[in-house]
């Protein structure tokens, strides 16, 4: 109850009371709109704008969907994909071709698919083949030719026919269930076995009428150089209807699949309908840069003319552990199987019900830029259309330019804005390059985003920098937005006709920049918040990518360099928006800001030297190779780096108290290349220390009894067989036809030979490297089709082991000197030395082991 004493304020007073203070409301609120803003606050808000929003799209980057329980059986779930994952990894740590693992995934595959075919609730007709595959191939790495030999691979596929047939056409789906020797492989490539085996499970259980054939290849060959593929395209009936693919990969072990590789306007189409879209035309270009140097069965599948689209998929984060021991089940996030596999799922469930794939002999480009918006939006548009867009948009650039009477200024501005960038690239450059000559690399390397850390404040600084020298020389806001605009313009232009999808990025900047030239208070909030919704998720995956890249790009590789040019570029797409607003700003207020930057940068380089970059769960990564050369009793065990970091002295302590000697630094180019042989076409690219061994010949294999050997023994049980090789010499035309059998040692993971001859014809392509040597490498898988007790499908494959042998006819009749390396397929786990030394490597480090044996032969 109120004061009887205090007297009600009349309602004009009251009236003007809240006039006043919606007055002050809307004054305050008026305040934050840029127009009335001080520099410094406007500056500011922009900062907090940039903060939120990319806080915004980080979290939506790494969102990944709930795992959907095994009880839900018409959706794809990932707990049963975690337990086919489960299943194979822990019961076989090494599925290597050859390897036992193989054999044991081999029958647990068809096990599930027997299961699936039992299925009481199965309403779809489905086929299964098993075949072992014997033939060769040619393949390049990085440019480096291989000439591939494979024997007794094996393949696994079901096809799902049509029962209401729109086309005669297939959709392929493609994973590999082989491994690098000595791994388990949860993620690469165990993981998408289990999401096509789950797939395969929901599908046939759709009472729906299958419009186009579905036929699921788990081939036994990728991790060879894709043997499996090329086998499967060569010899399989049911290859002869496949015109689409849609390939599963993965190149690390956390996150969300990406598509990065696209062909035709019905793959686009069905990968529209995946639930969470996760993919980039942006990161087609990365690949393309030659910075990956590996490839996917993808690229063997899109070799042939009749597939005309194509979707490749693959896990790409956190690849610090990609071909390590550590790519283990219990370290996959949740979600992240859920995500491959629902928009598996998704995609397959479009083609099989919905689509005509007789519409995909008519739109093959593969030329088509996509991107998705935070996993909600996912679009598409070919290039030949987004080309005529750039043009436009760079028609309406310059007459918005002419209009203004601003063309002639922005032109001539145009160099002051080149200093600008090429400031902050030159001062980044700078410093990578002192860091890089002075051993100290790779400080970041723990986490993907320090390089941001210890260069991007350079780059700011650089950028600062260039713009008080065009201060000094010329100055002006306007023109300064102006001249940005057409500079962002001219690289559209130039990007777009090369016929690079990133064309999208400049693009974006000059749709914003043109946005921001109709309303100039917003001009800032437009020019730099908008761009943020395509560049943020491009440069978190481009980093996510790189970063862990860089810990198996070689030794010589410019680490640095590489990650502060992507720095450079990343400051560049976030602040060079707001770089115009420095000319409200004083000297003094720059010159803070930008060297306090700088000061943070030295700390955080300082602070990140004091320590290892490398980690458990970020390791680096080396190799162990001993090899023996019986014919002159030389044996060497190397110990290889993948990155220009210093060795790790714990690693190299290790060995040379296991050993007895001191390393010696290094070969001569020549002899380390003949020596890593067994490495090729890696070799080309290897440094190591390495020790001699030939004095320990007593002591290098532990037979099945654990007992020590001798190098005789040793030899007789690793060395490649050179024995089978045949040469008939033809007069008439001044030739030889040599041949080189595929037969090879069971306890050879491959061989790889060097030719050093003139080849006139083979029966593979061929192409010469290094000295003008011919390789061949070459795979054995195991032996169940000569197995008493396979039964049923894998006693019934067939196989012909004899289209493995490498023929060739070489030029003149003079003996041919050929070098043949064995390596053993237990990864070195027979090799005393190596068994010895592996216990004691640092934690930190991802040591691959191997062993071979090395011939020379004259024929």
């Amino acid at each position: 109850m109120g004061d009887k004493g205090t007297k009600e304020a009349p309602a004009s007073t009251r009236y003007e009371d809240f006039e006043r203070d919606l007055k002050k409301t809307m004054d305050f609120v008026a305040s934050f709109h840029p127009r009335n803003m001080t520099t410094a606050k406007q500056m500011w808000t922009l900062v907090f704008w940039i903060s939120i929003l990319g806080s915004w799209m980080t979290f939506y980057h790494y969102l990944l969907p709930e795992p959907v329980p095994a009880t839900v059986k018409n959706q794809f779930s990932e707990e049963r994909a975690r337990d086919h994952i489960r299943a194979i990894t822990q019961n076989v740590p090494d599925r290597g071709v050859g390897s036992y693992g193989e054999e044991w995934t081999i029958r647990y595959i068809l096990n599930e698919i027997d299961s699936v075919q039992a299925d009481p609730l199965r309403l779809q007709p489905m086929e299964v083949a098993v075949s072992h595959e014997s033939g060769q191939h040619f393949f390049a790495l990085a440019g480096f030719p291989i000439i591939k030999t494979f024997d007794n691979i094996t393949n696994i596929a079901v096809r799902l026919p049509c029962t209401e047939c729109v086309s005669d056409k297939a959709l392929i789906i493609n994973t590999h269930f082989d491994a690098v020797h000595g791994i388990s492989g949860a993620a690469d490539a165990t993981l998408p076995v289990a999401v096509m085996l789950d797939t395969l499970r929901v599908l046939v259980t759709d009472s729906r009428r299958i419009k186009n054939s579905i036929v699921f290849l788990w081939n036994g060959a990728e991790e060879t150089y894709q043997d499996g593929s090329a086998a499967f395209m060569e010899n399989s009936p049911w290859f002869k209807e496949v015109n689409t693919l849609l390939n599963l990969e993965a190149v690390g072990v956390a996150g969300k699949a990406v598509l990065f590789q696209t062909k035709g306007q019905t793959m686009l189409k069905a990968y529209h309908h995946a639930s969470i879209p996760h993919g980039s035309s942006l990161a087609n270009d990365l690949f393309r840069s030659g910075l990956i140097l590996s490839d996917t069965d993808y690229g063997i599948f899109m070799r042939s003319p009749q597939v005309k689209g194509g979707l490749d998929m693959a896990l790409y984060e956190h690849s610090y552990l990609y071909h390590t021991a550590k790519d283990e089940v219990d370290r996959l996030p949740v979600g992240t199987i859920q995500h491959m596999g629902q928009n598996t799922l998704d995609i397959v469930r479009y083609i099989a019900y919905e689509a005509n794939l007789q519409d995909a002999e008519e739109d093959t480009s593969d030329d088509v830029t996509y991107t998705d918006l935070m996993g909600l939006i996912f679009f598409s548009v070919p290039s030949h259309v987004m080309l005529a867009g750039y043009l436009v948009l760079a028609a309406v650039a310059v007459l918005t330019l002419v209009k203004t009477n601003s063309l002639r200024s922005a032109a001539a501005d145009i160099v002051n804005q080149l200093r600008i960038l090429g400031m902050g690239l030159l001062l980044v450059l700078l410093v990578a390059m002192t860091v890089q000559s002075s051993g100290s690399v790779m400080v970041w390397f723990s986490e993907e985003h320090f390089p941001y850390l210890v260069y991007g404040p350079i780059a700011l600084f650089g950028l600062v920098l260039g713009h008080q020298m065009n201060t000094r020389a010329f100055g002006g806001e306007l023109m300064a937005r102006k001249s940005a605009l057409l500079l962002g313009t001219i690289v559209m232009v130039i990007m777009a006709v090369v016929g690079l999808s990133s064309t999208l990025i400049p693009a974006v900047y000059v749709v914003s920049h043109l946005l921001a030239t109709l309303y100039p208070p917003l001009y800032y909030h437009i020019a730099v918040i908008l761009p943020i919704f395509i560049v943020h998720p491009f440069l978190i995956g481009a980093n996510n990518l790189l970063v862990p890249l860089t810990g198996r790009m070689g030794y010589d590789a410019p680490t640095d360099v590489v990650i502060s040019v992507v720095v450079w570029l990343g400051t560049v797409l976030y602040f060079a928006p707001m770089l115009p607003l420095l000319h409200r700003m004083p000297l003094w207020w720059q010159n803070f800001v930008s060297r306090f930057g700088v000061g943070v940068s030295m700390l955080f380089f300082m602070l990140l030297a004091a320590r290892s970059p490398f980690t458990p769960d970020t390791p680096k990564r080396a190799l162990l190779l001993h090899y023996y050369y019986p014919q002159t009793g030389v044996a060497h065990l190397h110990y290889i780096r993948a990155d220009p970091s210093a060795y790790a002295k714990d690693a190299v302590e290790a060995i040379t108290s296991v050993l007895g000697s001191e390393p010696e630094e290094d070969m001569p180019l020549d002899e380390r290349f003949q020596a890593l042989q067994a490495l090729y076409p890696l070799n080309e690219v290897a440094h190591s220390l390495h020790w001699d061994t030939s004095h320990l010949q007593g002591k290098f294999w532990v037979n099945d009894d654990a007992h020590l050997s001798g190098a005789e023994t040793y030899a007789a049980a690793y060395a490649p067989r050179v024995d089978g090789i045949v040469a008939v010499d033809h007069a008439h035309n001044n030739s030889r036809t040599i041949t080189i059998p595929c037969a090879m040692n069971a306890h050879n993971a491959f061989t790889v030979f060097e030719i050093q001859a003139e080849i006139l014809e083979s029966s593979a392509p061929v192409v010469p490297g290094r000295f003008g040597s011919y390789y061949v490498r070459h795979v054995a898988g195991g032996s169940a089709h000569a197995d008493p007790e396979a039964d049923g499908l894998m006693g019934k494959a067939p196989y012909d082991p004899r289209a493995c042998d490498f023929r060739m006819t070489v030029a003149g009749r003079d003996p041919v000197p050929i070098r043949v390396v064995g390596n053993s397929k237990f990864m070195g786990q027979r090799n005393y030395l190596i068994r010895r030394i592996l216990p004691l490597m640092p934690n930190n480090t991802a040591v691959w082991a191997m062993d071979a044996i090395h011939l020379s032969t004259v024929v």
